[in-house]
């Protein structure tokens, strides 16, 4: 007879196919959980407010498979329905006072979900909790079905510098209870702070890095055979392609008459950067790929000579690490996490500066490597079994 594994219940605002940092990063310690425990990730439908309509094309569960030993458990996926009517009155009526005054934060920030005996019973029984994301109604539910059970609550607070996620009374609520309260940097543990009281001895660091060190060595071979042109370079960015990843930044370099590629999803706002960038797309300065196939990263990155990630909303930004071990130089934006990880990489703060490309070549590039040797996957999947035993 087996021992049944200790139950983990996960809340997060949405999840996978939803490629949002945070989602993905769910989904990457959901297989590491996996091997030791049974874990159950609750979480909504979408469709809410302007961040699930990014993801409507959600795919119906069952068709939502991964090959390999790192598949996802699909059947302790709960993708719960919609207080629809609630969810309606909280959107309509109380955006204004939620973001001007951050009153009413537990029933705006969706999704309102209805969760069924089934999943109550689920939650009664875990060992541990979990609450995921920026300051949403899924840090609330998650604390309080800990509170109410008394389970241990665990929270990975993701900084997003949007002021309508500061001072949330039910967020420090949150945190107060929290066993333990996890930062990927000290860079979100510093800007979180300047928000929330929080205490020390509750906090761990924890970077986040998708790659492992037998993976990186690999690459590093493969890179070898790159070949760069830093006399006129192609400067990149991979990620979501949308307005509030300050994208425009690139503008004083297409004027300067450098090569320009924005690659990555497709959301409901790119055609804003469209209409904006118009003149460069039609002289062909810049060029946008969208929603490019996983199989074809490597040769994504191997198009852009140089990599910069402007974004000032998201903290970590995993397409960093990506640009790094596919052996693409990158410039780092001082107001990022990433900044915070690594400051030897040339970095800029608030405008780019072109001689700052000319800093690179091939030996720079190879000591960016150095990062990976202490913030890969191994030694994340190692600290997280560490702190959640």
């Amino acid at each position: 007879m087996t021992t049944p594994k200790p139950v983990i219940s996960i809340f997060v605002h949405c999840f996978p196919p939803a490629k949002g940092g945070v989602e993905y990063l769910v989904g990457e310690i959901k297989k590491i959980l996996d091997q030791k425990f049974t874990v159950h990730v609750f979480t909504g439908q979408g469709l809410t407010l302007d961040s699930y309509k990014t993801f409507s094309n959600y795919i119906d569960s069952n068709t939502e498979t991964r090959s390999g030993p790192n598949a996802l458990k699909l059947s302790h996926i709960h993708r719960l329905s919609l207080h629809r009517q609630t969810q309606r009155f909280a959107n309509k009526f109380l955006h204004r006072f939620v973001t001007k005054f951050g009153i009413f934060s537990p029933f705006f920030f969706g999704p309102i979900l209805q969760y069924t005996p089934q999943d109550i019973d689920i939650i009664k029984k875990s060992d541990i909790i979990m609450g995921f994301g920026m300051p949403t109604k899924s840090i609330y539910d998650a604390y309080v079905f800990a509170k109410k059970y008394q389970k241990p609550l665990i929270v990975l607070p993701a900084y997003h510098n949007v002021s309508y996620y500061n001072h949330s009374p039910f967020f420090q609520k949150a945190f107060d209870y929290a066993s333990k309260i996890i930062f990927l940097t000290n860079f979100e543990k510093q800007q979180i702070i300047k928000n929330y009281q929080i205490i020390e001895s509750k906090t761990i660091i924890n970077t986040y890095c998708p790659f492992t060190i037998n993976q990186v060595q690999k690459q590093a071979k493969i890179n070898t055979k790159r070949k760069y042109n830093f006399s006129k370079p192609i400067i990149g960015y991979v990620g979501q392609i949308c307005p509030r990843k300050n994208l425009y930044i690139f503008k004083d370099l297409l004027d300067a008459g450098y090569q320009v590629l924005f690659a990555g999803a497709k959301t409901s706002s790119s055609s804003e950067i469209e209409k904006y960038f118009e003149s460069y797309l039609k002289s062909n300065k810049l060029k946008i790929i969208y929603n490019f196939p996983e199989s074809d990263k490597a040769k994504i990155y191997s198009q852009i000579d140089i990599f910069i990630n402007p974004s000032i909303e998201e903290s970590l930004g995993i397409v960093n690490f990506e640009a790094i071990y596919y052996g693409t130089p990158i410039i780092v934006n001082q107001s990022s996490a990433f900044y915070d990880l690594s400051p030897t990489i040339p970095s800029f703060d608030k405008q780019i500066d072109q001689h700052l490309f000319k800093k690179f070549f091939v030996k720079n590039i190879l000591k960016q490597y150095t990062i990976f040797s202490s913030i890969n996957y191994d030694t994340f999947s190692s600290q997280l079994n560490l702190l959640i035993k």
